[in-house]
């Protein structure tokens, strides 16, 4: 009877997705630890600040959008208005 074959797979030092996710906390934690304490955007202390600078850069923006459509249309008008003086005067 043939001998029987035995496969083994050398260690690869490969980490499984969990070994990562902790290696790469860890790494962060210590990060914090000699940089003191991890802003987001560089500039946020934390996700909930990130997410109410994000909504009151949109308002403004938002706001900043209508008053450009508003003056755009008043300017339209305006050149309409004069349009139809030009004609007045011509006829």
């Amino acid at each position: 009877m043939p001998d029987p074959i035995t496969i083994s797979e050398p260690e690869t030092g490969a980490l499984s997705p969990e070994q990562e996710v902790d290696a790469k906390d860890e790494a962060l934690i210590n990060e914090s630890q000699e940089n003191g304490p991890v802003k987001f955007a560089g500039k946020y202390e934390s996700v909930q600040d990130l997410e109410k600078g994000y909504e009151e850069l949109q308002k403004k923006l938002g706001s900043q959008k209508k008053a450009t459509s508003q003056k755009y249309l008043k300017q339209k008008k305006n050149q309409n208005l004069v349009m139809q003086q030009k004609s007045m005067v011509n006829t």
